[in-house]
């Protein structure tokens, strides 16, 4: 072989180790970018859905706030328009449950009917501030006045029955926060001698700088 071609061939082979060493050089270099490449394109979805799902659960947090704040005032809302009628069945004061049973004192008195009241055991409400209950126990009687005798003769006693009814409904009709909570009757049929009605009533002091001005001791 001659030296020329000797030279040639020694060039060609330097050249080609050049080339694979830029390869090579290239190749480490273009790997790690490669693997991020390929890494980031596989975690790119999982990373957007992320993204997305951080976005879904904030809306949904404001979401749910709103909601809450929406709830709370439309409960306040209500809540308040359900206090106002109740609130409308307490008698503000026991002066005023006084007031109320002289009141039904002089109806059953016009009514021919003997009435007696008493205001039994108070007990506070628990949870609802300023509203306590009582038990009232009214007794009334037949005026006792003669009807017309029974077919034997026999004088009869004032009917006090339809009385007593009557006087019942005038309970709900003047206070409808009466529970009526038992009732006990004596005579014979609409001779009804006497009547015993047994009531819980709501006395009530709400937000309005009230005390439990004259309840009983």
């Amino acid at each position: 072989m001659k030296p020329a071609e000797v030279l040639e061939k020694i060039q060609k082979l330097l050249h080609l180790g050049e080339m694979k060493g830029r390869f090579i050089l290239a190749s480490a270099v273009a790997a790690p970018i490669l693997l991020l490449w390929l890494s980031l394109s596989y975690r790119y979805p999982a990373i957007l859905e992320t993204r997305k799902e951080i976005a879904r659960i904030f809306d949904t947090s404001s979401e749910i706030t709103r909601l809450k704040a929406s709830w709370n005032e439309e409960e306040s809302a209500r809540a308040a328009a359900e206090w106002g009628a109740v609130k409308d069945k307490l008698i503000p004061s026991y002066e005023k449950l006084s007031e109320w049973l002289e009141f039904m004192f002089d109806r059953a008195q016009a009514a021919g009917i003997g009435m007696k009241y008493t205001i039994g055991e108070i007990n506070k409400t628990e949870g609802v501030t300023g509203v306590s209950t009582a038990s009232v126990i009214i007794t009334l009687s037949s005026g006792g006045a003669a009807s017309a005798a029974q077919p034997g003769g026999t004088p009869q006693a004032r009917a006090g029955y339809h009385e007593y009814m009557d006087f019942l409904r005038n309970i709900q009709d003047f206070y409808s926060g009466a529970d009526i909570t038992g009732i006990t009757m004596s005579g014979p049929g609409t001779g009804a001698a006497q009547m015993e009605i047994k009531l819980k009533v709501w006395v009530g002091f709400v937000n309005d700088g009230q005390t439990d001005k004259g309840a009983p001791a």
